[in-house]
């Protein structure tokens, strides 16, 4: 304690603390700043009060404890400093939280106890927020469909959600600090995964896109998981982690896997059955040849180059269903729409030398997101529109319009047009009224994520002959 002349100074210096500071002898209270008056609610002098009967109304439940241990100070049992908190009630009885800290004293001469208050209220309020936030935060990563796991730079666990530990079967006290290339990582693939990992570390990549490699269970048993990394950066930009979240892929490229065998098989089949049905075919066309040769009358003949021309169709269905062999599997690009139709539309032609068709582009020349089946698609509108048609002079009108992010390829002629319940049900997958043609529009145009509908060629007139319309994103979208 400084002498008596620097008694003013200090308790100058002490009152303008912005803790609150009370000393306490055997004799009771000895000292009080001013801050402790201002933030302990209590009046009245506390000089030579126990804390007990000074602190009652301000620590009802805790005076007892907090005596206790100042006693001990006083009784030299402890001499370590200690911090320890306390809940307090100011003027307006709300509840404010103070960190105490003791420590003892040599003050005017005398053994003392030094108390010092710290309002850690808005510390406090600042720390629930965030763990109220923390905790929502929690709650929407444990709802989330991904599994998220983050690893620190060494590889081990830091955080995890629901969707992890339920497809891994770790408790989420397992994967704190698990080593995740040690533990999860089957080991054909660890050295590779850890590379991976080390160069995201390193900084030599910040993100790296979806891909695809097992994981091992707590059983042992190995999941496919589709992972996305990406580093985590501390506030001076360096990289503390890497976040990975992933989707469990398993069940899907099972189904996957027992799908292309099962398509696999039924090419085999479609092959084998296409070489057969033709040899087939071959023979009748022959044999209708030779008979053709020897028929007595006109009507024979007539029959047998029926049976011929039924030969051939059934020769171009199978080639019909041999082109959408590949049709799922082929990537889409972007395909010119204009240029694709003028190759479609030169076969048309010759071989429909009789069929007027009159195209009109409206100065477009649009790009779609499609693939070689266009052709297909344009080919099979074109012919259903020459066809069907029984009348001597046929037309086939074709009009493409910009619509809705997108085109839209209007095929209409002047046949006889179609009812209402046939136009509905031409494209309909379900009830395969347009055979196989129609079948293998549908799907292509599905592929390409447009849409398909049949209308009168005039409004109001369902025998002035049909308009198919067909809209195909653009390559933009």
């Amino acid at each position: 304690m400084p002498a008596k002349k620097n008694r003013d100074q200090f308790h100058l210096i002490v009152d303008k603390l912005s803790m609150g500071i009370l000393i306490v002898s055997k004799k009771g209270i000895i000292y009080a700043n001013m801050k402790f008056h201002k933030i302990s609610a209590v009046s009245g002098n506390l000089l030579g009060r126990t804390i007990s009967d000074a602190l009652y109304t301000a620590l009802p439940g805790e005076v007892e404890a907090l005596e206790k241990k100042v006693n001990a100070y006083l009784s030299k049992k402890s001499t370590r400093t200690k911090t320890v908190v306390f809940q307090w009630n100011d003027r307006k009885d709300r509840a404010r939280y103070f960190d105490v800290t003791l420590q003892t004293m040599d003050f005017q001469g005398q053994m003392a106890v030094q108390l010092a208050f710290n309002d850690t209220t808005l510390l406090r309020g600042s720390e629930g927020k965030l763990r109220e936030q923390y905790e929502t935060l929690q709650h929407y990563l444990d709802i989330a469909g991904a599994a998220i796991v983050v690893l620190d730079i060494f590889g081990k666990v830091t955080f995890t959600n629901r969707k992890a530990t339920e497809m891994l079967g770790y408790s989420s006290a397992e994967f704190m600090g698990l080593d995740w290339f040690e533990t999860i990582m089957p080991p054909r693939i660890r050295p590779d995964m850890w590379s991976v990992f080390q160069s995201i570390v390193a900084g030599e990549v910040e993100t790296i896109e979806y891909y695809n490699n097992p994981v091992l269970t707590k059983r042992g048993m190995e999941r496919i998981v589709a992972w996305r990394d990406t580093a985590l950066f501390d506030k001076d930009g360096n990289i503390i982690g890497v976040l990975s979240s992933g989707v469990d892929i398993t069940e899907s490229q099972r189904a996957a896997s027992e799908l292309k065998a099962a398509v696999e098989t039924s090419m085999l089949y479609l092959d084998l059955m296409g070489h057969d049905i033709r040899n087939q075919l071959q023979a009748i066309t022959m044999s209708a040849d030779l008979l053709k040769d020897i028929a007595q009358n006109p009507e024979s003949e007539r029959l047998l180059d029926y049976v011929i021309s039924a030969a051939d169709v059934c020769d171009a269905l199978i080639d019909k269903v041999h082109a959408t062999e590949h049709l799922l599997s082929v990537p889409l690009g972007d395909v010119s729409l204009k240029e694709t139709l003028e190759q479609t539309l030169d076969l048309f032609r010759r071989k429909h030398d009789k069929v007027k068709v009159a195209v009109d582009y409206s100065g477009l020349d649009p790009v779609v997101r499609a693939d070689p089946n266009l052709e297909n698609l344009l080919r099979e509108l074109l012919e259903n529109a020459a066809k069907h048609n029984p009348k001597e002079e046929k037309q086939v009108w074709i009009c493409i319009e910009q619509r809705d992010n997108g085109f839209v390829i209007a095929v209409s002629d002047n046949g006889p047009g179609l009812s209402k319940k046939m136009r509905l049900s031409l494209f309909d997958l379900e009830k395969r009224l347009g055979g196989v043609g129609a079948q293998q529009v549908k799907h292509i145009v599905d592929k390409y994520r447009g849409h398909i509908i049949v209308v009168d060629r005039v409004e109001g007139e369902p025998k002035e002959g049909v308009e198919v319309r067909v809209w195909l994103p653009s390559s933009k979208h």
